[in-house]
């Protein structure tokens, strides 16, 4: 498999929930052999469907940094949301990257516009360690204005509001929004999601 052939297998296993330990032993050898040379909307998939059949590798996402740091601003939003998602999903805390994670985000960040983006992209930066007020506060304002544009589900105004109150960037006022969002979705909700709003 190419590059792209193990962005498209990385996809289709983690959708299909493949759990052969075997095939995902092989895939990441074969992901470590053309690390230097993989283009990076790739990357992206093969950390995101790594990360989402929990079969993350960490010396492998610490050998991609380097790359990733350099190619960051390469990234459409979708393909910048998965994977700092899934690097923030592999536990690893890199100074460089959170800080060029949030420069860029500054700058772009009215490219993300789907709820499933915006969701991802703040539980990731939140998990990552990054603790720019400025940036929750853009993020807020943003969110809250796209809730007037497009479906925000209960499921993703849990997420968002557990990401805030990790970084302790929420208010009365901001909650109210995001409560008042939630209500609409409020029945279709889990236990776990229910938790997330509660705690928030």
């Amino acid at each position: 498999l190419d590059g792209e052939g193990l962005g498209k297998a990385a996809t289709a296993a983690a959708r299909e929930g493949l759990d052969d330990a075997a095939w995902w032993e092989a895939f990441t050898a074969r992901t470590k052999e053309l690390a230097n040379t993989l283009a990076m909307h790739d990357v992206s998939l093969i950390l995101n469907g790594m990360a989402r059949a929990r079969r993350m590798d960490k010396k492998l996402v610490e050998a991609l940094l380097p790359r990733i740091c350099s190619n960051l601003v390469y990234l459409t939003s979708a393909h910048l949301a998965m994977l700092s998602s899934s690097i923030a999903k592999a536990e690893i805390n890199n100074p460089q990257f959170a800080l060029l994670l949030t420069r860029e985000l500054k700058a772009r960040l009215m490219e993300f516009h789907s709820s499933m983006e915006l969701t991802m992209i703040i539980n990731a930066v939140s998990k990552l360690r990054v603790s720019d007020e400025d940036l929750y506060r853009r993020f807020v304002t943003h969110i809250q204005s796209r809730m007037g544009h497009e479906s925000f589900h209960v499921r993703d105004i849990s997420v968002i509001v557990g990401a805030l109150a990790r970084v302790n960037c929420a208010d009365a006022n901001m909650m109210s929004r995001f409560a008042d969002c939630a209500v609409q979705t409020l029945p279709q909700a889990t236990p776990l999601e229910l938790a997330r709003l509660m705690h928030a």
